[in-house]
């Protein structure tokens, strides 16, 4: 079982997992990097079963999303922003040191 950082279980089975990757070089936005990475994590996921396998179908999935950001940039980042990439289910967030500067 996926658990959040403080310990309560969030997602009972894993049904796949999703790696991406986001920058802002420029703008050195770290919602925008964010932002980036998630559309690049499920852009070319297609999963048509999800209606049978999820009760409540795509409404019902619940999304673990880890984002690794710079410590110096974390208090920049807009969740708010980052969860309109997802347009269904419920998108909680883990966010820990990483990324690159």
């Amino acid at each position: 079982m996926a658990s959040s950082a403080k310990g309560e279980v969030h997602v009972n089975t894993i049904l796949f997992v999703e790696c991406g990757f986001g920058n802002d070089s420029h703008g050195q936005s770290a919602t925008k990097a964010a932002v980036r990475a998630c559309r690049n994590s499920i852009e070319f996921n297609s999963i048509p079963s999800v209606g049978k396998l999820v009760p409540g179908g795509y409404d019902g999935l619940k999304l673990d999303v880890i984002l690794a950001i710079p410590p110096s940039y974390q208090s920049t980042l807009d969740l708010d922003e980052v969860r309109k990439v997802f347009p269904y289910g419920e998108a909680k967030f883990t966010i820990q040191d990483g990324g690159m500067v």
